[in-house]
């Protein structure tokens, strides 16, 4: 009788090669596919529409692929956006693109570049503002709105719709190192950092951040191609929830935006900073080497936060007065609306110490000066402004003398040397600009009060020192010092508008 043959080696044998088969046809198509143009081109949806593309692509088995130059772009009627990423390796779900859905588990990369930019209205366009604006691939410069831009017609209660064409992308899983530059609008990081986390994209309709961190191991930031600070080490990471972009296009996404900050930064070049802060506050800077250190949190796009100044060598002019001697200060922050670029500032303070003061050719005491602001709010678009009422306390008054540029008698020049300034005052910062007024002190048993304006090289200011008894005013109008010591007090109130307050 025969032998019977086994017929299990044989299945498995057909079974080996169909699936080798499979494999092999699988990498022959998939293969054809990344490098072809038929897939490239269905993954370009022209400069209004999403655009994905790479330099190169292959995979090796089912589920994963190999990509070079990979570049992703995207744009709605307020802002423009681009990722370009060197080289990346990444695994997908099969099955998830017969459900049109692109479910990316894990990726590893290398060398990303992101840059993202608002449109402009035609106005707004300058030569000035575009050159320090990002370039995006495939977009035109300068970024302008157009009538043809799709408004944000979606009515509450409809719910999210997929396009006709569109293909939902989950990325989860994600680590990419060495990210080498992310610029916004005018403000750059350039270095190397770490980005981990995730997101969901359903193009023009949807889109989510899942939880994602970003590890600034070293860099330099720079704001209208101005540097800063040339060392910034820090972390931020959160989430943006789930926002439909044709209703929240732009900056109006970062209502959904929950987070945190820690940032460390320093710089050696200094002038480079003044540059950038543009004479806020009559403020110029001429040596020294600040360092900020920078905690915020965000909920809704509001933020909160505190940020810590120290400059323990600094020189610089304030009006037209220099001065040498240590800063430190403490900038709180609450209500911080990163769509408005504004928010309070109430509980900040500043103080400077050391400061070597000249008195009429002898040398004086060091100064010092501490101001903190009881209440006070701040924008920082379209032009960076403070206002807030301040406490003031100080060593002496001899700044006044320095600012007021007067010829007094020695007696009155000796009052302000006394010890012990503590008053209020209501400020006003602001580029090129430097308001204190209603100034309301008192030195022993004097009494100070008084306003100072300055604007550009425009310099107004008149002060009230009452004595009991006996009152002077001082003041600065076009440049020249002013002194009044009979009728002060009329004096005073012709100059500054209003009566002067009664010495108790």
């Amino acid at each position: 009788m025969r032998k019977r043959r086994n017929p299990i080696p044989r299945v498995f044998l057909i079974a080996v090669a169909v699936a080798a088969g499979l494999l092999l046809l699988y990498l022959i198509a998939a293969n054809v596919l990344l490098s072809g143009r038929m897939l490239r081109a269905k993954l370009d949806k022209g400069p209004e529409g999403t655009f994905i593309g790479w330099t190169s692509a292959r995979s090796l088995w089912p589920g994963r692929v190999e990509v070079r130059g990979l570049r992703i772009r995207d744009r709605d009627d307020k802002a423009e956006w681009m990722f370009e990423l060197e080289h990346a390796r990444l695994r997908y779900s099969l099955l998830g693109l017969l459900r049109k859905r692109l479910d990316v588990r894990h990726v590893r990369g290398r060398g990303l570049t992101f840059h993202a930019r608002n449109r402009l209205e035609k106005s707004e366009a300058t030569p000035e503002r575009v050159r320090h604006l990002p370039p995006i691939f495939g977009l035109p410069d300068p970024p302008l709105k157009t009538p043809a831009d799709p408004p944000s017609t979606r009515r509450a209660g409809t719910g999210p719709e997929r396009t006709k064409k569109g293909l939902d992308v989950q990325v989860t899983d994600l680590v990419v190192e060495g990210v080498r530059e992310i610029w916004v609008d005018t403000a750059r990081f350039e270095g190397d950092a770490r980005l981990t986390g995730g997101f969901f994209l359903r193009p023009k309709v949807e889109a989510e951040v899942f939880r994602s961190s970003l590890e600034l191991r070293s860099g330099k930031f720079s704001v209208r191609g101005t540097t800063a600070f040339d060392r910034v080490s820090g972390a931020l990471g959160g989430v943006v929830k789930r926002w439909d972009p044709r209703r929240f296009s732009g900056s109006r996404m970062l209502r959904f935006l929950d987070g945190e900050a820690s940032i460390a930064a320093s710089s050696k070049e200094i002038a480079a900073l003044d540059r950038l802060l543009g004479g806020f506050g009559q403020l110029r800077l001429v040596r020294g080497h600040p360092t900020v250190r920078l905690e915020m949190s965000a909920k809704g796009g509001l933020c909160s936060g505190a940020a810590t100044i120290e400059a323990p060598e600094l020189a610089a002019r304030v009006v037209d007065y220099e001065l040498t001697g240590r800063l430190s200060g403490r900038i709180r922050f609450q209500k911080y609306d990163l769509r408005e670029g504004s928010g309070q500032v109430s509980g900040s303070h500043f103080e400077l110490r050391g400061v070597a003061m000249d008195d009429e050719g002898r040398k004086g005491e060091p100064w010092w000066g501490r101001a903190e602001l009881a209440a006070g709010t701040f924008r920082l678009q379209p032009a960076a402004a403070v206002r807030g009422s301040a406490r003031i306390r100080a060593r002496d008054a001899r700044p006044l003398l320095a600012i007021f540029k007067v010829n007094l008698p020695r007696w009155v020049v000796g009052l302000f040397d006394l010890e012990g300034v503590a008053g209020t005052a209501s400020v006003h910062l602001a580029p090129s600009r430097l308001d204190i007024t209603r100034l309301d002190a008192r030195v022993g048993d004097y009494h100070l009060q008084g306003d100072y304006r300055s604007q550009g090289r425009t310099k107004r200011g008149v002060v009230l020192i009452d004595l009991g008894a006996l009152s002077v005013g001082i003041g600065i109008r076009d440049g020249e010092g002013e002194v009044e010591i009979i009728g002060a007090r009329k004096w005073f109130r012709d100059r500054a508008g209003r009566e002067p307050v009664t010495r108790d």
